[in-house]
């Protein structure tokens, strides 16, 4: 797996989600709705644009007065489970070398 923190992450489009009192709601269909908290929902929303998990942890700061405990383990460790939950996956910019098909 490629460092969370070389990479620029997004969310998958065409969730629906509400934040309600530091938690984030979401609902996809054909999927069951779940519901993000801590870092994942924090995370979650700071990914309003596309990010590395450095600019995450900036916007975290800039956003959320209480984000004191926040660092960078904290945020790869939500990146990771919000990639294996399929709720934000990785951007590659066209032409990059993992956008080239390997034999």
């Amino acid at each position: 797996m490629v460092p969370a923190t070389s990479v620029c992450y997004q969310r998958v489009p065409g969730i629906a989600f509400r934040w309600v009192r530091g938690e984030v709601f979401i609902a996809r269909r054909g999927h069951r709705n779940q519901r993000l908290g801590g870092a994942a929902a924090v995370v979650w929303m700071v990914l309003d644009r596309p990010g590395k998990a450095e600019d995450m942890l900036e916007r975290i700061g800039e956003s959320y007065s209480d984000a004191a405990q926040a660092n960078l383990p904290l945020i790869i460790d939500a990146i990771e489970a919000l990639v294996t939950g399929a709720l934000i996956h990785d951007v590659r910019p066209v032409g990059s070398d993992d956008d080239v098909l390997k034999d």
